[in-house]
């Protein structure tokens, strides 16, 4: 047993290493090398002690790690150090702490001790303190992060200012209080969404709870291949602010194996988020994976209460009202910023609703720009000319639709009915009977933005990519709270045949892909055909509603005409509607033939006619091989 002195320890811990005791080791070595050139002392800012405290207990760094990462700051601190520092060195380098310099300096460690202080593993490069030049001597680049920590300059370095999501609303969900018992539990959460919800708001809120600060990673921001090295930024500064990491979404990783082994060294609490779950997240680890469902009412209007109250604005029920059932679908995040635009551009009680409605689409309009259109419609379905039958089912369409989460949730039929939350209908029909118009009217009933598949850009020859584009359609209308409308339905949805070779196969797979997809939507979809006998039979058995608009009869023909009749158009005499209606033509073939006799009026320099128009209908039927053109 070794011998104690009194008040003392058997081995007495080295004093922490100081800014002076590291120029002394350098002017030591300067004087070994016969350099006349001496450091003197560096003025450091204040609380540097305490932050070079807080810095080494939080990376774990021993004593020859703070030597080393004291001796590469040199050259940041004090630019006379450069000058020194190149007299150390054999190859005249650039002032920058290399293997050579260290070796000058620390001659007090043993050589294996500098070697392991230079190796990719050891504290100081590992955790991302200290990286290694691009000129191949092995010079220590300290990282900017690092420097602005020491010298009390908090921000970011460019790699991470547009990568990072600064600012998060609190979400309000009792689900927080369990990601958070899960973090505490485990120290990884993966949250998985389903149907476009977010979790980025709520991981941020689990370690608020905890009373950590987050730094949150959106993958989406970074380019597939710098994203590794932003990851590690951003790893480093979660250490260095002692905070939680959210990372997601997790699929958009093009290298989720070494994400998972950085997040796995960074020594943080982690949350990932992202559509799919941990199985699919090609790692050989498994945190807790957690479900996280769209925002409900009650929670909706929790985020807009807080809102309105943030930005210092009455609350208005009216309006508190309009943006819980405009902005569903929305996640936390795009709700609360779709509802600060508005605000902030000066929302009133009449253009409140419109507003609301404007800024949920642009939100959604970003995920699916090039592969889906919006339509924002006017149309009501007292503007539906059908006969009654067709528009009491237009009707029980549009109240599924705005019912459906007080009839599932409130009323508790959502424990009962797990799948098809949503609602859909098929419109068929021949061409030019309304199909499309229809559906306009039932967005425009519901207040919402019709979504229109745009087929010339989501099929594609390549297998798996039809898919992959809509699911970007399906899950923005979900978030967007819109109605999805599949234009020529019978492309997408057609029957399944017997398989005879792979372009069969993947085929019909694509075909049980919408099926399944169907089961977990939640909006509204809707379907047109004029040929219902090319659908699969398994379609039909999911809708709620097959809506069949057949060709209008004389009476409709006639409402159809003063409808199309505006009281802009110039009309030279008084319209005989009984001859315009004797003319067989459907919704589609009337509005062609005021187009046109409006063109040949204008080009005249006179006013529509009843034989303009009864000559444009005519036309009409002359295209269609209904009429012969010698008539």
């Amino acid at each position: 047993m070794l011998d104690e002195a009194p008040g003392q320890t058997a081995v007495d811990a080295p004093a922490r290493p100081s800014v002076s005791s590291v120029l002394q080791l350098v002017d030591a070595a300067l004087e070994r090398g016969g350099s006349a050139v001496r450091l003197g002392a560096l003025e450091l800012p204040d609380r540097w002690p305490e932050r070079w405290s807080v810095l080494a207990d939080r990376f774990g760094l021993g004593h020859g790690e703070e030597e080393l990462l004291l001796l590469a700051l040199l050259p940041v601190l004090d630019p006379q150090a450069v000058v020194a520092l190149q007299l150390l060195d054999d190859d005249d380098g650039d002032g920058r702490v290399g293997p050579a310099v260290a070796a000058r300096v620390l001659c007090h460690l043993p050589a294996w001790r500098l070697t392991a202080l230079l190796l990719p593993w050891s504290p100081l490069r590992a955790g991302g303190l200290v990286h290694v030049g691009p000129s191949g001597r092995g010079d220590l680049l300290v990282d900017e992060q690092v420097v602005a920590f020491l010298l009390g300059r908090p921000g970011l370095p460019l790699v991470l200012s547009g990568a990072l999501v600064t600012e998060l609303p609190s979400d309000p969900r009792e689900l927080a209080v369990d990601v958070a018992r899960a973090l505490v539990e485990t120290g990884a959460v993966h949250l998985h969404e389903v149907h476009g919800a977010g979790g980025r708001a709520l991981a941020a809120t689990a370690l608020d709870l905890l009373d950590r600060r987050a730094v949150v990673l959106d993958v989406d921001r970074v380019d597939a291949a710098a994203q590794l090295g932003v990851l590690r930024s951003a790893v480093l500064q979660a250490r260095l602010r002692d905070a939680g990491l959210v990372v997601g979404p997790w699929e958009s990783l093009a290298e989720p194996a070494a994400a998972d082994a950085c997040l796995l060294a960074s020594g943080r609490l982690v949350l990932t988020h992202g559509a799919q779950g941990w199985e699919d997240g090609r790692s050989c680890r498994r945190p807790v994976e957690l479900v996280v469902p769209p925002l409900d009412a009650a929670a909706r209007r929790s985020l807009v209460e807080a809102v309105l109250e943030g930005w210092d604005h009455e609350q208005d029920e009216p309006l508190v009202l309009l943006a819980v059932d405009a902005l569903a679908g929305l996640e936390a995040e795009q709700l609360t910023a779709a509802l600060g635009a508005v605000l902030q551009g000066g929302a009133s009680p009449s253009s409140a609703g419109r507003d609301l409605l404007e800024a949920a689409r642009r939100v959604a309009e970003r995920a699916v720009r090039g592969v889906a259109r919006v339509v924002v419609s006017d149309e009501r379905l007292d503007d539906v000319v059908a006969v009654p039958a067709v528009r009491r089912a237009l009707r029980a369409v549009v109240d599924r639709a705005r019912h459906r989460e007080r009839v599932l949730d409130d009323w508790g039929l959502g424990d009962v009915v797990r799948t098809r939350r949503g609602t859909t209908a098929l419109l068929t029909g021949p061409p030019g009977t309304g199909k499309t118009m229809s559906a306009r009217a039932v967005a425009g009933e519901l207040g919402r933005p019709l979504w229109v598949v745009d087929l010339s850009t989501v099929l594609d020859k390549y297998i798996g990519e039809t898919e992959k584009r809509l699911e970007r359609v399906f899950d923005a209308v979900d978030r967007a709270s819109g109605v999805l409308l599949v234009d020529e339905a019978d492309a997408l949805f057609g029957k399944r045949g017997a398989v005879s070779d792979a372009r069969d196969r993947f085929a019909n797979s694509g075909v049980s892909y919408l099926l399944q997809r169907m089961e977990v939507f939640t909006g509204t979809l809707l379907l047109t055909t004029n040929m219902q006998g090319n659908l699969d039979e398994a379609f039909l058995r999911r809708l709620d509603e097959v809506i069949v608009l057949d060709l209008p009869d004389a009476h409709e023909r006639r409402l159809l005409w003063q409808r199309h009749l505006v009281p802009g158009l110039p009309l030279g005499e008084a319209v005989d509607l009984d001859v315009l209606a004797s003319l067989p033509l459907t919704g589609g073939d009337v509005r062609n033939s005021v187009v046109s006799a409006a063109c040949v009026a204008a080009a005249g320099g006179g006013s529509v006619t009843t034989a303009m128009l009864v000559e444009a209908g005519q036309q009409e039927l002359r295209k269609q091989g209904r009429l012969s053109f010698g008539a």
